[in-house]
C-alpha cells in the first residue's frame, strides 16, 4: 500500500537504505530523513506491507519542478512495479498541485 511518509517512518526507511550497499552514507546526519520527509510534505511516499516499509520515494517541489532526491525499493520487493506506482502517484500530485505543470519528475 502506498501512503504518505511520516517522521515516525524514518528508522524503518533508514534500515531499508542501509540494506542497499552504497546507498546510505555513514556520516549522514542522524535526523536527515525527518528533515527530508518534512520538506517533501505529501509527496514523500512509502510502500508498506504488513508493517514493513518496502519502498520509499521523496521528491521536492521547487515551485516550477519537482526533483526526486531518493527512491529505493527493498531487494525482496523489486520487479513488482512499486517504484513505478509511487512515481505515478507523485506525478499526479505534482500535476494537480502546480496548476497545469506536466508533473514530470527529473531524476539525477
Amino acid at each position: 500500500m502506498i501512503r504518505i511518509a511520516t517522521e515516525a517512518d524514518a528508522p524503518k526507511i533508514s534500515a531499508l537504505m542501509q540494506s542497499e550497499p552504497g546507498f546510505w552514507k555513514q556520516d549522514t546526519r542522524s535526523n536527515v530523513l525527518e528533515i527530508e520527509i518534512t520538506a517533501g510534505k505529501d509527496l514523500a511516499l512509502v510502500w508498506e506491507e504488513e508493517g514493513e516499509i518496502l519502498g520509499y520515494a521523496c521528491p521536492h517541489d521547487l515551485g516550477f519542478r519537482a526533483y526526486l532526491s531518493d527512491l529505493i525499493v527493498a531487494k525482496t520487493a523489486r520487479n513488482r512495479g512499486i517504484g513505478r506506482q509511487r512515481r505515478a502517484v507523485m506525478n499526479s500530485r505534482c500535476s494537480s498541485a502546480y496548476h497545469g505543470l506536466d508533473g514530470s519528475i527529473v531524476c539525477d
